[in-house]
C-alpha cells in the first residue's frame, strides 16, 4: 500500500524535474542566442551604420571615397566577417576579391576588373544585405530600427532603385520573421 502511495508522488517529481530541465535549457538556448545577437549588433552593425552616418556615404559613390575611408570600410567588414550571414558574405567575397589587395597595400596583386560603376553596385548591395539584417537584428534586441533608418537614407539617394525604396524596405523587415 505504501509503494502505491509513492509511485504517483515519484512520478509527479520526476515529471517535474525533467519539465524544469527542458524549460531551463530553452532559456539558457534563447540567452545565448541573443547574446551573440547583440555582440554581433554592436561589434560590426551599429559601427558600419555608425562610419555610414559619420561619411555621409549617401551622398557619394563609393569609388568617390577617400581610399583611407574606403580601407576603413574594407577593414570594419574583414575585421568582423565572422558575424555576417550567407547573403552579406556573398557580396563580402566579391568585395574583397576586387578590392582587397589595393585597399591593404598590395601594389603587385590583381585587383580583379572592377570599374567604378560596379564597384559602387557592389557596395551599394553590401550595404543593404547589411543594414537589412542589422533591421532584422535590431527588431530581435528591442532596439532603435538604425538599419532602416540608413537603408532609407541610403536607398533613397540611388538613382537608379529609388522607384521601389518604400517596398523594398517593407521587404527587408518582413524577412526578418522568417
Amino acid at each position: 500500500m505504501l509503494i502505491n502511495a509513492l509511485i504517483p508522488g515519484l512520478l509527479i517529481a520526476i515529471v517535474t524535474m525533467l519539465g524544469n530541465y527542458a524549460a531551463n535549457r530553452k532559456q539558457i538556448k534563447h540567452d545565448n542566442l541573443r547574446a551573440a545577437k547583440k555582440e554581433a549588433y554592436e561589434a560590426f552593425f551599429l559601427p558600419f551604420i555608425s562610419l555610414m552616418y559619420s561619411e555621409s556615404i549617401w551622398d557619394l559613390n563609393f569609388s568617390e571615397f577617400p581610399e583611407k575611408t574606403q580601407v576603413e570600410f574594407y577593414r570594419l567588414i574583414m575585421k568582423n566577417i565572422r558575424y555576417m550571414n550567407d547573403e552579406i558574405l556573398d557580396w563580402v567575397d566579391i568585395f574583397h576579391d576586387h578590392l582587397g589587395g589595393k585597399l591593404i597595400g598590395d601594389k603587385t596583386g590583381d585587383y580583379g576588373t572592377l570599374t567604378p560603376e560596379r564597384l559602387n553596385e557592389v557596395f551599394d548591395s553590401l550595404a543593404e544585405e547589411v543594414l537589412r539584417y542589422a533591421a532584422c537584428l535590431a527588431d530581435d534586441l528591442y532596439q532603435p530600427m538604425l538599419g532602416e533608418h540608413a537603408m532609407k537614407l541610403y536607398l533613397g539617394n540611388l538613382p537608379d532603385k529609388k522607384s521601389g525604396v518604400a517596398a523594398r524596405i517593407r521587404r527587408f523587415v518582413r524577412r526578418c520573421k522568417r
